[in-house]
């Protein structure tokens, strides 16, 4: 026996879900009671399931009971319900009417009506096999089955484009970052290269290069300076720039110190080059003066002399006057010195 109940309510929410189980449950209970008020212990199997897509209950009923002789035996007719399937209809459907269920066309009863008046009753219901039924069934879960297969490939289809279109736009977003990045090295090297240069007109650094490559270094003023903070920090902030700077303006910075050095040594090579004329043009005059003029002068001319004989000495001693000029001063005849006296 087969007892079933149409499912109730929207089972895409949770409260359809709910009312759907409630309505089980009301179904359940009025099946088990119509069961045993009905068959009472006769009904050995009771089992629901949902392997279709209403709710139902199956039942093994075994109507048992002694014949004549005493013997147990089988008695389907033991059961009104049994007896009459039509009326079991009738008082299934009075007594599920409580869980608001309504029974089916009296389609027998209504043949019955008509055959009675001599009309044409309700056509026949052609009932189908049950393996056919199933086969149908099937047929229709395996269609079922493949257009949610074909939907799953689409949708994995699409998934995997947008994972595509994802990972494209991550690489865009790096590749930008890194662009940014190397733009913002590069702007951090140029003005770490102007900022070298401005602290050097500003004496704030200066270029070492007595041990080695060219060196920057702050100066005593530099770290004396308010001024020079922030460009102490804008050179920090790119060791490149830094290094470039040091290789570039210490060239020029080494360049300029040896020009202005050469320059100094070429001032004070005619410096002394007309100290030396003086000096000579002075002993001539002197050699030319009377002995009481002269020894007046004595003290003072020692002075002087000394002092161009030691300058003499400095610059051949830095190489700044050629061996020429050591050997002519060699070469004087002594008979100056009791003049300079």
């Amino acid at each position: 026996m087969l007892i079933g109940s149409k499912s109730a309510g929207d089972q895409s929410t949770w409260r359809g879900m709910m009312a759907k189980r409630r309505r089980e449950k009301q179904f359940e209970d009025l099946a088990i009671g119509w069961l045993t008020y009905n068959f009472g212990e006769d009904v050995v199997h009771p089992r629901a399931d949902r392997d279709e897509k209403a709710y139902h209950i199956h039942a093994v009923i075994l109507p048992r009971g002694k014949d004549q002789h005493g013997r147990q035996m089988l008695i389907p007719s033991k059961h009104d319900a049994i007896r009459s399937y039509e009326h079991a209809q009738d008082i299934a459907g009075i007594w599920f009417a409580q869980a608001g269920l309504v029974r089916g066309e009296a389609r027998a009863f209504a043949a019955r009506q008509a055959r009675t008046a001599g009309m044409k009753g309700p056509d026949p219901v052609n009932h189908k096999p049950t393996w056919k039924w199933r086969q149908e069934v099937a047929t229709e879960l395996w269609s079922e089955r493949v257009e949610l297969n074909a939907r799953a490939s689409k949708l994995d289809a699409r998934e995997e484009a947008i994972e595509a279109e994802a990972a494209e736009v991550e690489g865009r977003s790096v590749a930008l970052a890194e662009r940014e990045a190397a733009a913002q090295r590069t702007a951090d090297e140029a003005d770490a290269v102007l900022a070298v240069a401005e602290g050097l007109a500003s004496n704030y650094f200066e270029v070492k290069d007595a041990s080695g490559p060219p060196r920057l270094a702050v100066t005593e003023a530099g770290k004396a300076s308010d001024h020079a903070k922030p460009i102490i920090q804008r050179v920090a902030k790119s060791r490149k720039g830094r290094q470039r700077a040091e290789s570039l303006l210490g060239r020029a910075w080494s360049a300029m110190r040896a020009l202005a050095r050469n320059e100094a040594e070429e001032r004070l090579r005619d410096e002394f080059a007309e100290i030396e004329t003086t000096r000579e043009a002075l002993l001539d005059v002197v050699k030319d003066l009377p002995p009481t003029i002269r020894e007046g002068l004595g003290t003072t001319w020692r002075t002087v002399s000394k002092q161009v004989v030691g300058l003499r000495r400095l610059l051949l001693k830095h190489g700044y006057l050629g061996e020429e000029a050591g050997r002519s001063d060699a070469a004087k005849p002594k008979g100056d010195a009791p003049d300079e006296k």
